[in-house]
């Protein structure tokens, strides 16, 4: 099992942690004229979109009954301090945002392993993200972490 756990953005969800049940790689595609067209990371990015894109998701393994709540993440290359970029993301389903869990959840099914992640929420993915990322950070760190800690003597 590949094990993820840190902080993200937030695309409307409350301040808290999260057992992320899917992650979507966000900025994996195609940049035609006038339109950025998605595929599912580790597929060629050219021609027609295969069936599960656009936004195509990896699951992670099934919750052992942490008591979380459960979001699907959008991962990228890219710290999201913009409402409109935010907006787009949400557009895919997702709740959350960050940099890493998409990588993690691509490498699980190339491998066949299961993956799971947690995270905390730094900051709401705005114009303000900056800052409240630098404010909360640790504070959301530490949830995570804790959480974190629970699952492993679960498992």
């Amino acid at each position: 099992m590949l094990l993820m756990t840190g902080t993200c953005g937030a695309l409307g969800a409350a301040p808290g942690a999260y057992w992320l049940a899917e992650a979507v790689q966000h900025d994996y595609g195609a940049t035609h004229p006038g339109r950025f067209r998605r595929y599912r990371a580790g597929d060629w990015p050219m021609g027609e979109p295969g069936p599960e894109s656009p936004g195509a998701h990896f699951a992670a393994m099934s919750d052992p009954g942490l008591g979380l709540p459960h979001a699907r993440i959008a991962s990228g290359d890219s710290f999201i301090a913009c409402p409109d970029a935010a907006a787009d993301l949400q557009s895919l389903g997702a709740t959350l945002v960050d940099m890493e869990v998409g990588a993690v959840a691509q490498a699980a099914a190339r491998l066949g392993k299961p993956w799971a992640a947690i995270k905390a929420v730094t900051d709401e993915a705005n114009g303000d993200s900056g800052g409240s990322f630098q404010t909360n950070l640790t504070r959301a760190a530490r949830t995570a972490g804790q959480q974190t800690e629970q699952l492993v003597a679960m498992l």
